[in-house]
């Protein structure tokens, strides 16, 4: 059932509203509401977010990979629109971006994010006044303090605000460490235990073995358009390293996934408390979402860039905004369409692209890989276009 999602009046709010725009990295939709091993939901706090939220049961990314996804993301625009898959060369620059549009707008544009691909040399700070990165492929543990500090500040400015929070925590290795982390299968010994620190360790699995030898930080992983692929290249080459999986290492490898879930759940939760303290009313637009989701032995690797499949690409949206109807929505939606509404309920220029309150069920739906591949969606199915 789809109930009707409106903004009440289709109006923007007399006054600007606040907007926290959290993103969990490689978090995939179905991990929402999950059952741990105990019986208990491994996201609790996104759930009751999710209770007061518009939820986007069918939205999906622009692109598998972290850095192409948030640029169409903060966009709007496709990333082959913004210069292709070869990092050396894409930019967002000179390019209207959420935040430089709400920005223009009379707000204070600010992001924490968890480095990587979202590290400022990557360029995605357009339009915001702050831009602080943490650590290589940080967690919420260190972004999140650091936003709730920002909340305080923002608060004290008088003029209204956007707060971009990002975290790793879902990433693989799925190990960030600290007394959060448990794992769901806590008496696996396998040969997985050890080596699931190493964080490549996880890209050696490919279909049913695991090829140890290989090193993917080795390689180049540019994804360019007919580039082989460096693991099976390696497994055909070398047939006699291939060490067997067994369901055990399966549900080690997709219990470490899901426990990190669980970790973000916590850290997100942190962040929507601290928030409430400070807006009891809920008056601020709060948006959580993920860029992509990740392949776990799904389709026989493990990550997210080898595949535009719907374990990659299907992602959780929520939407938590005054004059929005809580509820679920099932018509088919993509991240290029935040960027929009979010103008919208700010009340600024309008931007192109379609809104999430105005979902049509005729729609397709792109995501693009890096290496030039695009999966196209419609209510009626996926069709896969291959590279030029």
């Amino acid at each position: 059932m789809t109930p009707l999602l409106l903004l009440l009046g289709c109006e923007p709010p007399a006054a600007a509203p606040n907007i926290l725009v959290v993103s969990i990295d490689t978090l995939r939709a179905d991990r929402l509401g999950k059952l741990d091993t105990h019986g208990r939901s491994l996201t609790p706090n996104l759930d009751a977010l999710a209770a007061g939220a518009a939820t986007f049961t069918a939205a999906y990314s622009a692109a598998n990979e972290t850095l192409y996804a948030h640029a169409a993301l903060f966009t709007g625009q496709l990333p082959s629109r913004l210069g292709g898959g070869d990092p050396a060369h894409f930019s967002i620059a000179g390019q209207p971006t959420l935040a430089s549009v709400l920005r223009g707008a009379g707000y204070r544009t600010e992001a924490v994010v968890a480095g990587g691909h979202l590290a400022p040399e990557f360029g995605l700070g357009v339009g915001f006044d702050r831009y602080a990165s943490g650590r290589d492929f940080g967690s919420f543990q260190q972004t999140v303090p650091l936003a709730i500090t920002r909340l305080d500040s923002l608060g004290a400015s008088g003029q209204p605000w956007l707060l971009f929070v990002h975290g790793y925590d879902v990433h693989a290795p799925y190990v960030t460490g600290g007394p959060l982390f448990s794992s769901e299968t806590p008496g696996y010994d396998g040969p997985l235990a050890g080596a699931s620190l190493v964080p490549w360790t996880f890209e050696t699995l490919l279909g049913d073995s695991r090829y140890p030898g290989f090193t993917p930080a080795a390689v180049d992983r540019s994804a360019a358009p007919g580039a082989p692929d460096p693991l099976a290249a390696w497994a055909a080459a070398h047939p006699e390293e291939a060490l067997p999986l067994v369901p055990a290492d399966v549900a080690f490898l997709r219990g470490q996934y899901d426990a990190a879930a669980r970790q973000a759940d916590f850290h997100v939760g942190v962040l929507l408390e601290a928030l409430h303290a400070r807006d009891p009313e809920d008056n601020t637009v709060v948006v959580v979402l993920s860029d992509h989701g990740e392949d776990l032995l799904d389709h026989g690797r493990v990550g997210h860039r080898h595949s535009l499949t719907d374990e990659t690409l299907h992602v959780p949206l929520l939407v938590r905004a005054p004059g929005v109807v809580a509820g679920r929505t099932d018509t088919l939606v993509s991240l290029l369409d935040v960027f929009p509404t979010l103008a919208a309920l700010a009340g600024a220029p309008r931007a192109e692209g379609a809104s999430l309150f105005a979902p049509d069920p005729d729609r397709s739906v792109i995501s693009e890989s890096a290496a030039g591949e695009r999966s196209v969606r419609t209510a009626q199915g996926r069709h896969h276009e291959a590279a030029p």
